[in-house]
Formats: structure tokens, C-alpha cells, sequence
């Protein structure tokens, strides 16, 4: 459905997962990594509000801006979570994605985010995996049996021959149910649930999507050779990011910024610096960004028994670089709701 200037073009969750089956995902994000290497995408500065809704809970609101190509694509990303909601049945995260009129500067299209959030996560996580995992098969450990967990999961059993998950969560219930359906899928031969030290230890690739906020995975379980995708951030120890052979971020200047995270914590103590500059003493500096990965400007994996972790902090041009392939999708099918200023 052509969109005037006059309106507004809305699509629901049911219309993105509808025009997603239209996209490619890992070339939409790997797309804006090498602009953001090259300089024709730019990551915004970020604007977070926290609060405390209730006793025991968190919340908080993402804005994240970015452009591509140049300015060619131009939009933001709204995420907004809390940690009771799961209690209520609700998605503990959910927001929408918002694209612009490069030529006006004004709104043309609000997408549903949460499945766009999800799926660009794990694609990101599925392109460094291809780009740095060991060699075939993949044994998958996954550390929380969410949606985000179940997205890298899927994509993942896509894009890379993966003989086994071993998946683990708090809530060991959760983890059965995914399990259960991942099984009914049939997109991986064996799913196990397992204790999680036993999913970080058996597992070459490993992805971390928790809602942690301090480090949990003993570095004693990660074994020579493994990729870790530390997608949560926080999970992984000091101790690890020290030792690894490969380090990679996607934007050193957001993780930097964040004062919550950990490795922006390390930075900020001198421990670790970013890509291009001389190692601290007694700590490490970062090989280089997944982008410069993707260019081949920064070292890659050259043995396999090489530790690596990736932290991908997460930058709104990915969202942004998708919901463009999806509004395009959905336009071309008809689907969306036009709505007048």
C-alpha cells in the first residue's frame, strides 16, 4: 500500500512476522556492519531512562537512533523492558522501531520491534558464528530459553550445521518447553536440557541470553576453542575477556559509554582498550569490530583451539537496516494499517 506524505504507515507484530519470511537477515545486518566500518552508518548516541516500577523489579526505555547508507535510511529504535513482566504473562521486553523520511526528516512507518529486536540479535550472533565458530558440527550451548535464545536457535540451525543444543535456564521448566518445541520443529537432531555448567562446558559455540547483570559462567567451564557470543553482556568474567584469544565488539564507542556493562566497566579501569590501541598494562585491547571483521581489517580465527568472545552490544542500525527490508515487504504485500497525522 502506497504511504503519503499525509500518513503513516503501522505494522503490527502479525505484519512484520508476515514480511520477515521476505528478508534475509544476516545480509540485512551484515550490510550495516560493513557501512558502519566504512563510515556510511552511524550508530547515535543513546537515551536511556531507569526506574523502579515495584519493590524487587526494573525497568527501563532504549532510544536508539541511527542512520545508513549515508542517510539514506534514518530511524530509531524504542525497547523498553521490565523484569516483573514475565510474572504478569507479558514479554519482558517490547517496543517498536520507527523509520523516516530521509528527505523530510518526518515519520513514515512504525514496526512492531520486539520480533525485528530478536531476529537481528540472533543474525548478528549467526554471522560471527560464520565468520568464527571452529569448523562443523556445532555443538550449541544456550544459556536461557527465552525468545531471544529461541531466535538465535532457530537462525542459527539455519545458517550453520549444528549437531546439538545443549540448553539451559534458571527455570528448568522454560527450558523443557523450548526444547519441546524446537524437537517438534525439527530444526536441530538433539536438543538437550542440561544444568548449565554442563551447556558452557560441552558446547563450541555458545550464546549467553539472559537478563544478568553480573558475571555467572565460570571461566574454568569455557574450553580451548569455544566461541562465545556473549549477547547479555554481563555473564562472562573479567578473567575470560582477559584470556581470550579474540576479542570483538560492534561499536566500541557504545560500550564504552554504558556504565552498567561490564566490559565498558573494564575500559573505564584501564583493563581493556579498544580496537587499534596499544593493550594496557596486564590487560588486552580489542581485536577489532565485527565489522572490521567482515572487511577482513582486523585478525580472525587462525587455530582452532582460539577462545573467542564477541560482545555485541547491540546498535539500532540493525534494527533499522531490517525494518527497511520488512516495510518494503510488507508494502509489497499489502499488509499494514495507514494511519492520518
Amino acid at each position: 500500500m502506497p504511504v503519503t506524505e499525509d500518513e503513516l504507515l503501522y505494522l503490527s507484530s502479525a505484519d512484520v512476522l508476515a514480511a520477515c519470511s521476505d528478508v534475509d537477515p544476516l545480509r540485512c545486518v551484515s550490510e550495516a556492519l560493513l557501512q558502519h566500518a566504512s563510515g556510511a552508518a552511524e550508530a547515535g548516541i543513546e537515551g536511556v531512562v531507569r526506574w523502579s516500577p515495584a519493590s524487587g523489579q526494573s525497568a527501563r526505555t532504549l532510544n536508539m537512533p541511527g542512520l545508513l547508507e549515508n542517510g539514506a535510511v534514518v530511524g530509531t529504535k524504542i525497547i523498553n523492558a521490565n523484569t516483573g513482566n514475565p510474572a504478569r504473562g507479558l514479554p519482558r521486553a517490547d517496543g517498536l522501531t520507527i523509520l523516516f523520511d530521509p528527505r523530510t526528516a518526518r515519520p513514515r512507518a512504525i514496526l512492531q520491534g520486539a520480533h525485528i529486536s530478536a531476529l537481528r540479535t540472533a543474525a548478528v550472533s549467526t554471522v560471527a558464528a560464520r565468520e568464527l565458530s571452529a569448523g562443523d558440527p556445532v555443538t550449541l550451548g544456550v544459556v536461557g530459553a527465552g525468545k531471544i535464545a529461541q531466535a538465535h536457535i532457530k537462525l542459527m540451525a539455519e545458517h550453520l550445521k549444528v549437531g546439538r543444543v545443549l540448553l539451559s535456564d534458571r527455570l528448568p521448566e522454560r527450558a523443557h518447553a523450548l526444547a519441546a518445541e524446537l524437537r517438534d520443529d525439527g530444526l536441530v537432531p538433539q536438543v538437550v536440557v542440561t544444568d548449565l555448567e554442563s551447556s558452557v562446558r560441552g558446547a563450541n559455540v555458545l550464546v549467553t541470553a539472559t537478563t544478568a547483570t553480573r558475571p555467572y559462567v565460570s571461566d574454568d567451564w569455557i574450553t580451548p576453542g569455544t566461541l562465545a557470543v556473549n549477547v547479555s553482556l554481563d555473564d562472562i568474567e573479567e578473567r575470560t575477556y582477559l584470556r581470550a584469544d579474540l576479542l570483538y565488539v560492534d561499536d566500541w564507542q557504545l560500550v564504552i559509554d554504558d556504565t552498567k556493562r561490564l566490559l565498558g566497566q573494564l575500559s573505564r579501569a584501564g583493563r581493556i582498550t579498544g580496537p587499534g590501541q596499544p593493550a594496557p598494562a596486564g590487560g588486552r585491547c580489542v581485536t577489532g569490530t565485527l565489522g572490521q571483521l567482515l572487511t577482513h581489517a582486523c585478525p580472525s580465527r587462525q587455530e582452532d583451539g582460539q577462545t573467542i568472545i564477541v560482545n555485541p552490544f547491540g546498535m539500532a542500525i540493525e534494527d533499522l537496516a531490517v525494518a527497511e527490508r520488512v516495510c518494503a515487504a510488507a508494502i509489497a504485500r499489502g499488509l499494514g494499517v495507514s494511519l492520518r497525522r
